[in-house]
């Protein structure tokens, strides 16, 4: 019981992570097309 409650819970703050990592690198993509000449 216990248990199936954890791998739910770790499921879901998978899920949240994914989503956050995909929009963050989405976000850097764009700015970085936004700004070419900012210096790296």
């Amino acid at each position: 019981m216990l248990r199936s409650g954890i791998k739910q819970g770790v499921d879901a703050i998978k899920g949240i992570l994914k989503r956050w990592v995909g929009d963050l690198r989405s976000s850097t993509v764009l700015e970085l097309e936004a700004t070419p000449n900012s210096p790296s």
